[in-house]
């Protein structure tokens, strides 16, 4: 789901998989779901990037991860992964961590991250 903008125009399903176009002149995030596993990077023919989430304590939540105002409520639907882009040529992956139903002064929180950079072309 968008977090911001449509991102309608600039994805579409292929063989299973939703594959999004970063080129873009407007400014989009996509929220991905627990349900998505991992995400992958192709800027080119010589390397890929893939991204995924490991070890999330399961008895907290995914959260919305928009920039919104303070005072408005966040979203229900919790992201673990996004795909971010702007005009600018700016273009992020992330992987984010679950976050408990009350925060607390003190708490810490952390998620690992798996990055993998994969030549493909030599």
């Amino acid at each position: 789901w968008d977090l911001y903008n449509s991102s309608k125009q600039q994805r579409f399903i292929e063989d299973g998989r939703l594959i999004v176009n970063t080129e873009t002149d407007q400014r989009f995030q996509l929220g991905l779901s627990e349900k998505v596993d991992w995400i992958e990077y192709l800027p080119g023919e010589k390397f890929r990037v893939k991204r995924s989430v490991l070890n999330v304590a399961s008895k907290h939540q995914y959260i919305d991860i928009a920039d919104i105002s303070p005072d408005k409520t966040p979203s229900a639907k919790g992201v673990k992964l996004s795909v971010y882009c702007d005009p600018s040529g700016f273009m992020e992956i992330e992987g984010c961590g679950r976050c408990p139903d009350t925060l607390t002064p003190g708490i810490e929180m952390s998620v690992d991250i798996l990055t993998e950079y994969i030549v493909t072309d030599y």
